[in-house]
Order: structure tokens, then C-alpha cells, then sequence
């Protein structure tokens, strides 16, 4: 009659053999960073085809985005230098003449004309909520929301914090917050009376 092997044995004798297989077998070499310029044009992502530059001038939050997310690239001095005045820049209000243009948020929210000043200052906070929820408790829009929602004279530092974020961040948090405002009701049309 044969004896089986205890379990414990077994599965111990089945480890090493994986051990010893893994360690046969090359690791796989690290690839060294690509290094983008300004000039260079991205192949993967929402701008693909599209020069750093350009992403820049359109979309600056996506290139932070880029140098968050993305391991296996490292960026040129020049681009961390205009990714640094970029994100300056757009930390206080644009100036008439500057290159930064802000991406059009439209009359929504806060920024609707005709609303008073308790009105504005709650839909701010209604902003911030979903902002904390979307980006985070410590980004720079929640905080500008925060003290726009005390100080109209802010509104146009927090529109410019709400152009600088990525686009698909940006349509999801005025999406979520479009669904919570209130809707206009159709009258009925040849509604009897």
C-alpha cells in the first residue's frame, strides 16, 4: 500500500519548486523614463496627437494630471518651468493681454447673473461639497470655493481654479452639480383649465 504525503509537506515541497521556477526565469528590465519637450507630441490619453505645448495652452491640469499619474515620463526643464507659471498663474486672476485663457465655464452656478448674494453663496457651497467629494478636502478649488462662498470678490479666483482642473474631472463635478439645481416645469401645453 502506498503512503501519501502529508499536506503540510506537500504544499511546502510545492512552494520551493515555484521558488526556484520564479528565480530561473529574467526579470524583466526597467525602461528608462521618456523625456517630453515642449514640442513633443503625446501618443496615449485624452490629447493624444497633440503637443505638450498645446495641452499647456488648452488644458493645464492634464499635464499635472501626466506628471502625477504617469511613471514612465519625465518632463524637460522648460516644461516643469511653464507648468510652473501656469499653475502660478492660474492661482490668481488673469490679466488682460495674458496668455493663460480660461477655459469658459459659463453663467452656472455661482456665476449665474441675477441671483443674490445669500443664493450665490449657497450654491457655492453646494460647489464645494461636491468638490471635496470629487477632488479632495486639500485642492485649491475647495478652498477657493470656501472663501468665495463668504466673498463675491473671490468668484473669479475659483472659476479659474474650476478652468485649471483636468476636463473630465471638471464635466463630472458640473455635471453632478447641474443634476442637484432645480429644474424649470414645462406648462403643459392645451392644458384645460
Amino acid at each position: 500500500m502506498e503512503q501519501t504525503e502529508p499536506f503540510i509537506e506537500r504544499t511546502a515541497r510545492v512552494r520551493a519548486l515555484r521558488l526556484a521556477q520564479a528565480a530561473k526565469r529574467p526579470t524583466p528590465a526597467k525602461r528608462d523614463p521618456v523625456l517630453y519637450r515642449l514640442d513633443t507630441v503625446i501618443s496615449r490619453g485624452t490629447h493624444s496627437g497633440k503637443t505638450v505645448e498645446a495641452i499647456l495652452d488648452e488644458d493645464p491640469g492634464y499635464v499635472r494630471y501626466i506628471v502625477e499619474e504617469w511613471h514612465d515620463v519625465e518632463f524637460a526643464p522648460e516644461v516643469e518651468d511653464r507648468l510652473a507659471l501656469v499653475t502660478e498663474s492660474a492661482a490668481r486672476p488673469a490679466r488682460l493681454g495674458s496668455r493663460l485663457s480660461m477655459v469658459a465655464i459659463g453663467d452656472i452656478g455661482p456665476w449665474s447673473p441675477g441671483i443674490d448674494a445669500r443664493e450665490r453663496s449657497a450654491r457655492c457651497r453646494e460647489l464645494r461639497a461636491l468638490a471635496t467629494v470629487y477632488l479632495g478636502r486639500s485642492h485649491p478649488l475647495t478652498a477657493a470655493l470656501a472663501i468665495a462662498a463668504t466673498d463675491d470678490a473671490a468668484l473669479d479666483a475659483a472659476r479659474i481654479e474650476l478652468a485649471a482642473i483636468p476636463a473630465l474631472s471638471r464635466r463630472r463635478l458640473l455635471a453632478s452639480y447641474m443634476s442637484l439645481l432645480p429644474t424649470r416645469r414645462r406648462s403643459s401645453v392645451g392644458a384645460r383649465a
